[in-house]
């Protein structure tokens, strides 16, 4: 709009010059006019009135010019002006009618939306009045019940000891013991197999499988703890590869080391 309204400017630029020219014009006009009466009436020559009749002329004719200057400046200026007007006026009115749109859509969607709500405000206001209590209480019920059948009565029952005995029966426990020695701990589970286990050796070490006399089998004695008396034994005798173990059962040198260290 700005470069459709370019000559719009240049008019109004143009009949402003125009106004001050004429108005500087019209004061001239007039003091030379002024001037050549006062000649005239105060008697001067007249060569001094005819100068001021020259220039009194001169003033006339760039004044009347001046005036159609402004005539034409001014209808140009009006023409400018109007078309300038319309424009801007055209301007407007689009602009009017496009918020008036916009708002008019506004509250269309605005209707709309309240007449949405009134609709799932009626539907709300339907469901609470057909909703009674006692649907709500049957629909937890359902919801949270565990059934509808009583359960029936208990009777009793006998015991079974075979199968109450088998499911009591502890697990054993093996253990790991030495013959002739004694635990501190579990020594009530442990007491029968250590005797059992030393009756079975009769002081033979593990892995010996030769025949052992029973009757002659030299037993290791064992103190009041519970612990074996270690023979004395000569330490030429141990070394000896050939020695035997005279001090337990008559066994060869694997004996007597196995008494040795585990006494």
């Amino acid at each position: 709009t700005k470069e459709e309204v370019a000559p719009t400017l240049e008019a109004v630029q143009n009949i402003q010059s125009i106004s001050q020219a004429l108005q500087k014009s019209k004061e001239n006009y007039n003091a030379k006019t002024v001037e050549q009466e006062r000649l005239r009436k105060e008697g001067a020559t007249q060569r001094d009135v005819d100068k001021a009749g020259v220039k009194a002329k001169k003033a006339t004719e760039t004044y009347k010019s001046y005036v159609e200057k402004y005539a034409t400046a001014k209808s140009e200026f009006e023409l400018k002006m109007a078309e300038t007007a319309q424009r801007f006026q055209d301007i407007e009115e689009n602009h009017i009618l496009h918020m008036k749109e916009i708002i008019r859509s506004y509250s269309q969607s605005v209707e709309e939306t309240h007449v949405q709500i009134g609709e799932v405000h009626n539907e709300f206001v339907r469901n609470i009045e057909n909703t009674s209590e006692e649907s709500l209480i049957q629909k937890l019920s359902e919801s949270k019940g565990t059934g509808k059948e009583r359960p029936g009565p208990i009777e009793f029952e006998e015991c079974n000891t075979a199968i109450a005995t088998e499911g009591a029966k502890p697990r054993k426990r093996k253990t790991f013991g030495i013959p002739g020695r004694r635990k501190d701990k579990d020594t009530d589970s442990t007491e029968s197999t250590e005797v059992e286990a030393a009756n079975t050796a009769n002081g033979a070490p593990p892995g010996y499988y030769g025949s052992i006399d029973i009757q002659n089998a030299n037993v290791p004695q064992v103190d009041a703890e519970g612990f074996c008396i270690r023979p004395e034994v000569n330490e030429n005798d141990i070394l000896s590869p050939a020695s035997s173990c005279s001090h337990c059962c008559g066994l060869d040198l694997g004996c007597l080391l196995y008494a040795f260290y585990f006494p």
